[in-house]
């Protein structure tokens, strides 16, 4: 790879690629990218990998690739386009584009300057001037004067353009509608994708497969919804819905014996650990507790079957524990105590498990099905997703702790 411009606000790196080719890729960044740093660009992974000629145009601000000298790093990329073009072997080339978010709208915007014969537009907008759009937008806070009346015009735009986007995430939707009233680009929708939406669409083997159908608009929509619907993140975000209902059912699915429910219990694991302990936690709030104790030792290695007192479990999947010291409620990471004691509930209130014996705690218990609340003389005790526990005036359903017949060693 090399780097064929750099000035104030931009850097152009390319990569050779294959003279067998018959595509060259142009790429444009995103909002805070880091390719800024890392001395790549947009994309860099699927060019080595797959060989390609590629060129990234890195914008050093987000600035919509409207400012400063972005003409001097077009011509730097054109130059280079022009001249691979007339090394590869064959003779019918296609360019194609490919951006994200904030480089998504340059893909389209400058799709005729640089001859595009296809667009692989993730996330783009329209425009983010509140002058020329009234719905919100996720970015109009990085709006400035350089901006001014910056919509994709009919007359920016050439060849076949393809929009991905989630059509649940409404600001995204909007700018879809506005691209589709100055150009016929096509929508695909990857829903409850989010705005980074490449998320759902990583890997050579997709890319591949886009690359392959840019003739054949329905084939590029099956290929995003099939890739979307068997993504391990789709499939949890699933999941984490039906757990709101049915934390058992939820529970049973990954445990079950089928080979794939097993890929992705193991998937969950190893990237979603924290989830997985809330999930444990929701198991133990509707009562099933030895579910959850399985779920847990699964997750935290082996226990034996080793009887202990009711431990006070949180929302997150944690143990309450009390550090006496600083008279302040914190919780374990991975059920082991970094400071305090751990809580535990007995029939007359809330205690301290500490070597010495048992500290009672001057808190009460609210009972509320197999859920409690715990109410101190500064309000109800919150367990937060970074480890700490904090009082607040009004403590929600879901806030509210179970006690676990804790197995360990």
């Amino acid at each position: 790879m090399s780097t064929i411009y750099e000035g104030d606000h931009y850097i152009v790196r390319a990569l050779e690629g294959t003279d067998e080719k018959n595509i060259i890729v142009t790429s444009f960044t995103g909002v805070g990218a880091p390719e800024r740093h890392d001395g790549t660009f947009f994309g860099y992974s699927l060019a080595k990998k797959l060989d390609l000629p590629w060129v990234g145009i890195i914008a050093k601000h987000d600035c919509w690739y409207r400012d400063g000298d972005y003409l001097q790093a077009f011509s730097a990329a054109l130059h280079w386009v022009q001249t691979r073009k007339q090394t590869l072997h064959t003779q019918d080339i296609s360019l194609l584009g490919y951006g994200v978010s904030m480089g998504a709208y340059a893909v389209i915007k400058y799709s005729r300057l640089f001859n595009f014969d296809y667009v692989i537009s993730m996330a783009p907008q329209w425009s983010i001037d509140k002058s020329e759009v009234s719905h919100h937008s996720h970015f109009q806070n990085f709006f400035q004067p350089i901006l001014k009346s910056m919509g994709i015009q009919t007359e920016d735009t050439h060849g076949k353009i393809y929009v991905f986007f989630d059509p649940y995430e409404k600001p995204d939707a909007e700018e879809v509608k506005l691209i589709q009233q100055k150009t016929p680009a096509f929508s695909v929708p990857v829903c409850h994708a989010g705005h980074m939406v490449t998320a759902r669409l990583k890997g050579t083997k997709i890319f591949q497969k886009l690359v392959s159908n840019l003739d054949n608009p329905a084939a590029i929509r099956r290929i995003a919804a099939r890739t979307r619907r068997n993504a391990p993140e789709n499939i949890f975000k699933i999941l984490r819905y039906a757990q709101r209902k049915s934390p058992l059912w939820v529970f049973r699915l990954l445990t079950s014996d089928h080979p794939a429910n097993r890929e992705i219990l193991d998937h969950f694991m190893r990237h979603h650990d924290a989830d997985m302990r809330t999930l444990a936690a929701d198991l133990a709030r509707a009562g099933h507790s030895t579910e959850a104790t399985q779920l847990f030792r699964q997750l935290g290695g082996n226990y034996r079957q080793v009887f202990t007192p009711s431990h006070v479990l949180a929302w997150t999947g944690e143990l309450l524990c009390y550090d006496i010291a600083e008279k302040a409620f914190l919780q374990t990471k991975h059920h082991i105590p970094e400071r305090g004691a751990p809580v535990i509930l007995n029939d007359d209130g809330l205690y301290a498990f500490t070597p010495a014996g048992l500290i009672p705690l001057a808190c009460q218990t609210q009972q509320d099905g197999f859920c409690f609340s715990i109410h101190t003389e500064n309000g109800h005790l919150s367990a937060r997703p970074d480890g700490t526990v904090a009082p607040v005036s009004h403590v929600m359903d879901w806030e509210k702790f179970c006690v676990l017949q804790y197995q360990q060693t």
